[in-house]
Protein backbone atom coordinates (compact mmCIF):
# COMPACT_ATOMS: atom_id res chain seq x y z
CA UNK A 1 0.00 0.00 0.00
CA UNK A 2 0.74 3.78 0.13
CA UNK A 3 1.63 4.24 3.46
CA UNK A 4 4.32 1.48 3.76
CA UNK A 5 5.78 2.62 0.17
CA UNK A 6 6.30 6.01 1.81
CA UNK A 7 7.61 4.48 5.12
CA UNK A 8 9.80 2.28 3.11
CA UNK A 9 11.35 5.16 0.64
CA UNK A 10 12.27 7.03 3.91
CA UNK A 11 13.48 4.47 6.51
CA UNK A 12 13.69 0.83 4.55
CA UNK A 13 14.86 -1.99 6.43
CA UNK A 14 17.06 -3.46 2.83
CA UNK A 15 17.64 -2.97 -0.76
CA UNK A 16 14.66 -4.98 -1.56
CA UNK A 17 11.99 -3.12 -0.03
CA UNK A 18 13.30 0.15 -1.07
CA UNK A 19 13.53 -1.05 -4.76
CA UNK A 20 9.92 -2.10 -4.44
CA UNK A 21 8.42 1.33 -2.43
CA UNK A 22 10.60 3.27 -5.40
CA UNK A 23 8.88 0.89 -7.90
CA UNK A 24 5.35 1.84 -6.10
CA UNK A 25 5.79 5.40 -6.02
CA UNK A 26 7.08 6.33 -9.54
CA UNK A 27 4.20 3.82 -10.83
CA UNK A 28 1.82 6.01 -8.92
CA UNK A 29 2.98 9.36 -10.29
CA UNK A 30 3.12 8.16 -13.95
CA UNK A 31 -0.47 6.92 -13.51
CA UNK A 32 -1.68 10.60 -11.94
CA UNK A 33 0.01 12.41 -14.68
CA UNK A 34 -1.92 9.83 -17.36
CA UNK A 35 -5.00 10.47 -15.56
CA UNK A 36 -4.84 14.16 -15.59
CA UNK A 37 -3.70 14.02 -19.48
CA UNK A 38 -6.65 12.01 -20.16
CA UNK A 39 -9.08 14.63 -17.82
CA UNK A 40 -7.47 17.48 -20.04
CA UNK A 41 -8.10 15.76 -23.13
CA UNK A 42 -11.65 15.19 -22.57
CA UNK A 43 -11.70 18.61 -21.69
CA UNK A 44 -10.03 19.78 -24.26
CA UNK A 45 -12.81 18.10 -26.97
CA UNK A 46 -15.74 19.09 -24.74
CA UNK A 47 -15.12 22.94 -24.95
CA UNK A 48 -13.16 22.85 -28.42
CA UNK A 49 -15.93 22.59 -31.48
CA UNK A 50 -14.19 23.01 -34.65
CA UNK A 51 -14.88 24.62 -38.00
CA UNK A 52 -17.55 22.06 -39.70
CA UNK A 53 -16.96 22.13 -43.61
CA UNK A 54 -18.94 22.62 -46.24
CA UNK A 55 -19.79 19.60 -48.40
CA UNK A 56 -17.57 19.78 -51.21
CA UNK A 57 -19.17 16.94 -53.39
CA UNK A 58 -18.08 16.16 -56.71
CA UNK A 59 -15.60 19.14 -56.77
CA UNK A 60 -13.02 17.58 -55.24
CA UNK A 61 -13.45 14.20 -57.64
CA UNK A 62 -13.44 16.36 -60.56
CA UNK A 63 -10.18 18.64 -59.02
CA UNK A 64 -8.46 15.30 -59.22
CA UNK A 65 -9.32 14.03 -62.45
CA UNK A 66 -9.05 16.90 -64.59
CA UNK A 67 -5.50 18.23 -62.67
CA UNK A 68 -3.49 15.16 -62.07
CA UNK A 69 -2.03 13.15 -65.03
CA UNK A 70 -2.90 9.92 -63.64
CA UNK A 71 -5.37 8.12 -61.44
CA UNK A 72 -5.57 8.04 -57.71
CA UNK A 73 -5.11 4.64 -55.91
CA UNK A 74 -8.01 2.92 -54.24
CA UNK A 75 -6.11 3.52 -50.99
CA UNK A 76 -5.78 7.19 -51.87
CA UNK A 77 -9.28 7.56 -52.90
CA UNK A 78 -10.09 5.80 -49.11
CA UNK A 79 -8.13 8.14 -47.33
CA UNK A 80 -9.41 11.08 -49.13
CA UNK A 81 -13.39 10.26 -48.52
CA UNK A 82 -12.72 9.04 -44.89
CA UNK A 83 -10.95 12.90 -44.74
CA UNK A 84 -13.72 14.28 -46.32
CA UNK A 85 -16.20 12.69 -43.39
CA UNK A 86 -14.24 13.76 -40.34
CA UNK A 87 -13.97 17.39 -41.74
CA UNK A 88 -17.76 17.81 -41.40
CA UNK A 89 -18.43 16.43 -38.26
CA UNK A 90 -16.51 19.45 -36.02
CA UNK A 91 -14.22 16.58 -34.35
CA UNK A 92 -10.73 17.76 -33.73
CA UNK A 93 -8.50 15.15 -36.15
CA UNK A 94 -5.22 14.19 -35.63
CA UNK A 95 -4.01 12.22 -39.25
CA UNK A 96 -0.49 10.62 -39.80
CA UNK A 97 -0.25 9.59 -43.24
CA UNK A 98 2.15 6.34 -44.00
CA UNK A 99 3.53 5.06 -46.92
CA UNK A 100 6.72 4.74 -48.99
CA UNK A 101 8.51 7.26 -50.83
CA UNK A 102 7.07 8.43 -54.19
CA UNK A 103 3.78 6.52 -52.74
CA UNK A 104 1.49 9.57 -53.52
CA UNK A 105 0.91 10.93 -49.85
CA UNK A 106 1.57 14.43 -50.78
CA UNK A 107 -1.36 14.45 -53.21
CA UNK A 108 -4.06 13.39 -50.32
Amino acid sequence: DRKSAILNIHFPKNQHLLEGATRRIKFEELFFIQLQLLNAKKLRQQKFQGAIFARVGEKVNTFYSKYLPFELTNAQKRVIKEIRSDTQTGAQMNRLIQGDVGSGKTVV
